[in-house]
């Protein structure tokens, strides 16, 4: 609901003058406190933050979870239904502001408007630049965290992980309906709290070990928050102890493709992958699919070098030729070599020309 303007209140000539005896101003200040408290309603206006790393900052500080609001005020309308249906209740007042720290990413077609402008207009000034930096990390943040729908609410651990997700639509649209979905997610969140707990109490191998409870029990949409803790489970167990270092090493991998994507070449994107496959801690089972996917991935950027995809799938057939998916892999490769043959066909033709 929206807040209500204290009104003014002005003394005019001729109200009586307030003479001052012991203890008068005390009484006049509680006075004047209790009228001020009467028109505002004594609401206190939330504080909400819009930086991830500052939330994250005054929850680990207060020892609380983050409410992450996740809106698109410019352009849905339901996002701003639900903020003044839900987020402006006095129920969210009473019962969130306390709990959490409060966190309000605004996906703005806006400021998706204005990055278009200043990028292509190459504008150089320091507060275009502010802006863009500011943009670019909010896309990430996005990203991080698999925003695909607005409005959503994440419940997000002190270090920000997700504990569980919230969907607004229209079926959470009402006060009642939403809180009454979040408090049924009390179970999940001290579920996931305890996780995250027994990852911060633990050390050496045994921390490890709940590194890998935690990933596995998290949701796929949701891992990529947990990277840091990936590569911490790599250095954590050195000696492979766990028998799951591999498993950390090919997603590791991915990510740092992904992140290298799309401002390298082709070959040099698929270092990690051929570096983790010579180096790490893979089973046959893991090199035959990671070699399939970097000839893969050199497909999909456009490479049209045949040849290095027919060695990389050599690779990945040879590392387990029983498997179920050698025969697939045996044809791939058949497939590069004549392409190879095509192009260097047509080349030649050219040349001729």
């Amino acid at each position: 609901m929206k807040k209500r303007t204290p009104a003014r209140i002005s003394l005019q000539p001729g109200y009586p003058t307030l003479h001052r005896r012991k203890g008068a101003g005390t009484a006049f200040a509680v006075l004047t406190a209790l009228v001020l408290c009467a028109f505002s309603s004594c609401t206190k206006k939330s504080v909400w933050h819009t930086d991830l790393a500052v939330a994250e900052g005054k929850a680990a500080e207060e020892n609380k979870h983050i409410f992450a609001f996740f809106s698109g005020d410019d352009w849905d309308g339901r996002s701003l239904s639900f903020r003044k249906s839900v987020i402006d209740s006095e129920t969210f007042a009473s019962e969130i502001d306390p709990q959490y720290i409060l966190l309000n990413i605004d996906s703005s077609q806006t400021d998706d408007a204005k990055a278009v402008t200043a990028t292509e207009s190459g504008a150089q000034d320091a507060e275009t630049k502010r802006f863009l930096e500011k943009y670019k990390n909010k896309q990430a943040l996005l990203q991080t965290y698999n925003v695909q729908e607005y409005p959503a609410v994440y419940l997000l651990s002190k270090e920000g992980y997700v504990l569980a997700a919230l969907t607004i639509d229209d079926s959470l649209a009402d006060e009642g309906s939403f809180f009454a979905a979040l408090h049924s997610l009390s179970s999940e969140t001290g579920r996931f709290g305890s996780l995250i707990a027994a990852v911060s109490e633990r050390s050496g191998v045994a921390k490890a070990r709940a590194i890998d409870e935690l990933y596995e029990a998290t949701d796929v949409r949701f891992q990529q928050p947990l990277f840091p803790l990936v590569r911490e489970f790599i250095t954590l167990d050195g000696q492979n102890e766990t028998g799951l270092v591999g498993k950390y090493e090919v997603i590791a991998a991915d990510r740092e493709v992904l992140e290298m994507l799309p401002s390298v070449r082709a070959e040099d994107a698929i270092k990690p992958y051929l570096s983790v496959c010579e180096n790490g801690h893979l089973d046959n089972a893991q090199k035959q699919n990671l070699y399939y996917t970097a000839a893969y991935t050199l497909s999909v950027l456009g490479s049209s070098d045949f040849i290095r995809m027919h060695d990389l799938l050599s690779k990945s057939y040879m590392a387990m030729p029983d498997s179920e998916h050698a025969a697939d892999i045996k044809m791939m490769m058949e497939k590069t070599l004549a392409m190879h043959t095509i192009v260097a066909t047509a080349s030649e033709d050219n040349g001729a020309e």
